[in-house]
């Protein structure tokens, strides 16, 4: 995700809805306009990276994942990266692009190889969540926020599923 400065095309208000969070009041248009910039990119090669992540990815994960629930991570991180954003973003900022919601396929990625058997896995996990991490923090322009938001939805996302899971397993 990229961070840019915001342009007046993207500033538009509608009717505000009941509901504050951190004591700021979150507008409609608010919420829609950080999930909608999510589909935005600021260049060719901003996009062409997060295809390229979000194919490699989406790959992984279907080897033991159903494309529905792959397709709910991946709105799960559009979604809490956009309230995210609200709480915590500052407004004169817009943030760009998909990342966000790729880095909860890769949180959960991460935390499924990490809970398997193979220490190789975990080590694996641990490596990569370390380079993503610290990849997010070094590249300028890139949006810890988003990515970082991303990441923690899918961990979560993931440590949810695998709970029931193993209940399921367990009866």
């Amino acid at each position: 995700a990229f961070v840019v400065s915001e342009t007046d095309w993207f500033d538009y208000d509608l009717q505000s809805i009941a509901g504050f969070i951190g004591g700021q009041e979150i507008s409609v248009s608010s919420l829609w306009k950080s999930i909608t910039t999510q589909w935005l990119h600021d260049s060719v090669y901003h996009l062409l990276v997060n295809v390229i992540v979000l194919l490699y990815l989406s790959h992984e994960l279907q080897k033991y994942n159903s494309t529905r629930k792959i397709f709910l991570i991946y709105i799960s991180g559009m979604i809490f990266v956009a309230l995210a954003l609200l709480v915590f973003a500052k407004e004169e900022i817009l943030y760009l692009g998909s990342s966000g919601a790729i880095a909860a396929l890769l949180g959960s990625q991460m935390i499924h190889l990490y809970l398997s058997d193979d220490k190789r896995h975990k080590a694996n996990a641990i490596e990569v969540s370390l380079l993503f991490l610290g990849l997010t923090i070094v590249i300028p322009h890139i949006s810890i926020l988003m990515h970082l938001a991303g990441f923690i939805v899918g961990l979560v996302f993931e440590l949810i599923c695998s709970r029931k899971r193993s209940v399921t397993f367990e009866q």
